[in-house]
């Protein structure tokens, strides 16, 4: 094995194999798990206001029918807009934690 110019590349019969250091491996790891931590509080931010929004429809023609004093209209589509920022917001707690227990379970340092 020969060294070339301090890098760390490796003589082998012939072949140059690139050797990654191992803060190199954890940057790119930590990178990908944080940017899976950025989606998730981006979903669950997003699901929450659309859950927001799906309360005000809700209320809005909940009260509008009851002062018009007709059948509520809308009802149901405005549960389904809740239900749907639900389910993102809930997508995006489980994308979250499932990121930062990844990335505590491959860091090397003991977390107590």
């Amino acid at each position: 094995m020969h060294m070339i110019d301090g890098s760390n590349a490796e003589w082998r019969s012939g072949e140059f194999d690139v050797l990654e250091s191992r803060d190199e491996l954890a940057a790119d790891c930590s990178s990908e798990y944080s940017s899976k931590m950025q989606q998730g509080k981006q979903l669950v931010i997003s699901g929450f206001m659309v859950c927001v929004i799906g309360l005000g429809f809700y209320c809005f023609f909940s009260f509008s029918a009851e002062l018009a004093h007709q059948e509520p209209r809308y009802i149901t589509e405005s549960l389904l807009i809740v239900f749907f920022g639900f389910l993102c917001w809930l997508f995006g707690a489980f994308r979250y934690i499932q990121a930062a227990c990844s990335e505590i379970g491959e860091s090397e340092e003991d977390i107590f």
